[in-house]
């Protein structure tokens, strides 16, 4: 029980750095130019 728990927010951790990667990304963008 406790590992799926762990398994569970480890999946929540990695949608929430890709989804902010993505965001992150837009930001960034007009910068370098």
């Amino acid at each position: 029980m406790k590992a799926l728990l762990l398994k569970v927010i480890c999946k929540k951790i990695e949608i929430a750095i890709l989804d902010t990667a993505r965001h992150a990304k837009y930001f960034t963008l007009p910068s370098n130019i």
